[in-house]
């Protein structure tokens, strides 16, 4: 059979089953060579024996989610259902610690690692730290963002010295009190103040 696609290698995601399967193999069989990806290594290895010669990698990859949902029934619900390998909450959209903490113990009662989502460089990631230090079940790594100024202009100078020392890709938590961090008195003048009300 003749190539539509010479020298081409396409990645599936979700190809242990249902349409990245069937994409997979419709690739193979169009000459196009394919690595796969998926949640399930013994789905993915009979994938890859129906790809044949024309098999790449095969890779199996943790699913995180739940960085938006701040709900705690929809998070007993994805944890009860394993939707996700590993859980992340977001501290500033669950409300708080003590929201956040609810949603680790959940996690650590059904096996699964948290690693919370930590948007910016922002009091955020501050918080995500204290909750990896604080939780049984901390997943291997801190979400740490690599925007810049260019896409997060307000987070330049809050803070008289910044919490966020990696060496040798590791962070340590800020020692002093609170969160270990002072806001910069520059910062707070130049910024926006806005007060919402329940009427």
């Amino acid at each position: 059979m003749m190539s539509f696609w010479p020298n081409a290698h396409a990645l599936v995601t979700g190809a242990g089953s249902g349409i990245g399967a069937a994409t997979a193999i419709a690739l193979a069989n169009a000459g196009v060579r394919v690595s796969i990806a998926g949640r399930r290594i013994d789905a993915l290895k009979a994938t890859a024996a129906a790809l044949g010669k024309h098999a790449g990698a095969v890779v199996s990859i943790d699913v995180t989610g739940g960085e938006q949902d701040c709900y705690l029934p929809m998070w007993k619900h994805m944890i009860a259902m394993h939707a996700v390998d590993i859980v992340q909450p977001d501290v500033c959209y669950m409300g708080g610690m003590v929201r956040s903490q609810q949603v680790a113990q959940m996690a650590q009662a059904a096996g699964l690692p948290c690693t919370p989502h930590s948007a910016n460089q922002s009091l955020v990631t501050l918080f995500t730290m204290h909750l990896l230090c604080a939780i049984p079940n901390p997943g291997k790594y801190l979400e740490f963002s690599i925007e810049g100024p260019d896409y997060y202009p307000w987070q330049e100078g809050l803070y008289v010295e910044s919490p966020y020392k990696i060496k040798d890709g590791h962070i340590e938590l800020p020692a002093g009190p609170g969160w270990g961090v002072d806001i910069h008195p520059d910062w707070l003048q130049r910024a926006q103040y806005q007060m919402s009300e329940v009427s």
